[in-house]
């Protein structure tokens, strides 16, 4: 039946029902069974798409929304939420006070990015998936997956963590500056190669998130294909021994650091070669 046709005044759906996926909205109060706990709710016309307060039950942890672009507050989304995933162009006046995941999928110019704007993320939020970095990370996450844009270049040369928006602190550990929240331990970033002087390539500094991250699993993804992802795995307190394993190659190994003369490690560049197989090799360099 043709969802236009549903009836949503008559229709019942049965109490039992925890999982629940809708094309249809406005959805009267009381039409999702209290016992649903993942919802999804998908609409191609955001203009026409309207969830009643009260309409997403309490039971709710897990939400999908493609299209929304209404009011935010408890009264429409629950404080019941821990994971949200959702397509958002406007701006947000609140998130759940529970909610531990967020999948931001906005498309739009960096500037008008709706995570610019300033509302605060709940203490209880752990993994982020957004776009670029362009909002205040928050000290609690323990996962972030982004996209490096050219907001996040130096000199046109290379890509570095330091241009994140983070309020750096001190770790206790090795003295080093942190570039990323101290619990941070899944870093996984999508890159363009950089073009200029009429070749393309792709560098990163590696030694910061090796000496100014407490990350142990780095993804970098080119082109939709994984260029690099590894285990790092911090062998002495000062970090002047690291374990490098590529987790879907051989390439990797151990590298040494050692202090130059103002007493700070030499740079790590990571790069892209030419492809084999059509796959990125990677390669490191000082």
């Amino acid at each position: 039946m043709p969802f236009e046709l549903v009836d949503y005044e008559t229709v019942k759906l049965p109490k039992s029902l925890t999982y629940l996926h809708l094309v249809k909205v406005p959805i009267p109060v009381g039409f999702i069974p209290d016992r649903v706990k993942i919802l999804s709710i998908i609409s191609h016309n955001s203009g026409d798409f309207e969830i009643l307060p009260g309409s997403i039950p309490s039971s709710v942890e897990t939400l999908t929304l493609r299209g929304y672009e209404g009011p935010t507050t408890t009264e429409y989304l629950p404080d019941s939420i821990k994971e949200l995933d959702w397509n958002r162009q406007t701006n947000t006046q609140t998130l759940s006070s529970t909610l531990e995941t967020l999948s931001w999928g906005y498309m739009g110019p960096a500037n008008d990015n709706p995570m610019n704007l300033p509302f605060m993320f709940p203490s209880t939020i752990q993994h982020i998936k957004c776009t670029t970095i362009t909002f205040p990370l928050p000290p609690s996450l323990i996962s972030l997956e982004c996209q490096f844009d050219t907001t996040c270049l130096i000199d046109n040369s290379y890509y570095s963590i330091s241009k994140f928006n983070y309020q750096q602190q001190q770790d206790n550990n090795n003295n080093n500056l942190l570039l990323l929240p101290l619990n941070l331990r899944k870093l996984k970033i999508q890159a363009n190669e950089i073009f200029g002087e009429g070749i393309s390539k792709f560098s990163f500094r590696l030694d910061e998130v090796i000496n100014q991250t407490n990350v142990e699993t780095l993804s970098i993804v080119m082109s939709r294909r994984i260029l690099f992802k590894a285990t790092i795995k911090r062998l002495e307190k000062d970090n002047s021994r690291v374990l490098i394993v590529d987790n879907k190659s051989l390439f990797g190994g151990i590298i040494h650091q050692s202090r130059q003369s103002n007493n700070e490690y030499a740079p790590i560049y990571l790069h892209n070669s030419k492809k084999v197989n059509n796959n990125y090799i990677p390669y490191w360099s000082h």
